[in-house]
């Protein structure tokens, strides 16, 4: 539905789809793009007044951040969230995922005291039954950090339950990543890494493993050397480690944006109407409205690939449109 901008026109969801967008990009590793996409979403948010929207812009971007090799900067944009929060009524949800994205970079940052810290917030939080199933990822997080894989093995069982009845592909890809890190076993952990591999193949993963650091990329170098069908998907994911986010080769998400759309997602952007759009390209509303239209169906397809990737209730860090 379209969304009521500061002086009272209404424009299509563009925040939100440079949003989800960014986010899938990142997981394809092409942070560079994400970044942009992310940065304009944002500033989209921004002039709409929506501090949900511009939570989830904050938090993809601080993890583009992190994995971009900018410890410093993904603090500080994530800091802005916390800004918000603190600012403007938001829900308990949105506080905990912001708490469950510190726990995330405070790992990748090798900080295990803050990503600690954090964590008891998200556990105080989940105690008002507000329970999403990616939140219960972060002591299982902690755990893995803190060498106790019996009891994170334990429990990414249950995840993993969880995640195949509400029928969320990328769940079931994350907690069989994790359970391949807490395996008893190395013939274990193995199986857990082929699974999520199977998985995840289709939609293009990256950084779902990548993030993961060192204990993730030994596995995918044994998996590498027995072959098999998927050795060409193993060596994209392993070059990524080294590569700083350049862009992976995968399927595109739909039809691409004509040149006439991209144009008139710029001017939607800015916040121009229907009939302005209009004006200023010299066409007629009855055109603006048809290229609109298209639009906004194009960005429906990417939501609702993104969903599968990182569906609403598996999104900490990620964007979720639903946000309450």
């Amino acid at each position: 539905m379209p969304a009521g901008d500061p002086v009272g026109r209404t424009i299509p969801p563009v925040a939100p789809a440079h949003i989800e967008l960014g986010a899938l990009l990142y997981e394809w590793n092409d942070l560079e793009s994400a970044a942009e996409h992310l940065q304009i979403g944002i500033e989209q948010s921004q002039r709409t007044g929506n501090p949900l929207i511009q939570s989830d812009g904050y938090r993809t971007l601080a993890i583009v951040q992190q994995g971009r090799g900018e410890p410093d900067a993904a603090l500080s944009t994530l800091q802005k969230a916390d800004q918000l929060a603190d600012s403007h009524q938001v829900s308990p949800l949105t506080c905990m995922r912001n708490a469950a994205c510190h726990v995330q970079i405070a790992l990748g940052q090798d900080d295990l005291a803050a990503a600690q810290f954090w964590a008891e917030q998200v556990k105080e939080a989940t105690d008002t039954s507000l329970l999403y199933p990616c939140l219960e990822l972060t002591p299982v997080r902690i755990m893995l950090a803190s060498h106790e894989k019996t009891a994170s093995a334990e429990r990414l069982d249950e995840l993993y339950e969880t995640a195949s009845q509400k029928g969320c592909g990328a769940g079931m890809v994350e907690v069989r990543a994790l359970q391949a890190l807490a395996a008893a076993t190395p013939t274990d952990a193995l199986h857990f890494l082929q699974d999520a591999l199977k998985k995840a193949q289709p939609e293009g993963f990256v950084r779902t493993f990548v993030d993961k650091g060192e204990p993730i990329k030994a596995l995918l170098e044994r998996l590498k050397s027995q072959g098999g069908e998927r050795k060409s998907y193993i060596l994209t994911i392993l070059a990524a480690f080294g590569e700083m986010g350049r862009a992976c080769k995968s399927q595109p998400l739909v039809e691409p944006m004509s040149e006439r759309e991209l144009e008139i997602l710029r001017l939607l952007a800015d916040g121009l109407s229907n009939r302005e759009i209009a004006e200023r390209l010299v066409i007629s509303v009855g055109t603006a409205k048809s290229h609109v239209h298209h639009i906004i169906e194009k960005v429906g397809a990417i939501a609702v690939r993104r969903r599968w990737q990182k569906p609403e209730s598996w999104g900490c860090c990620n964007p979720s449109l639903a946000d309450p």
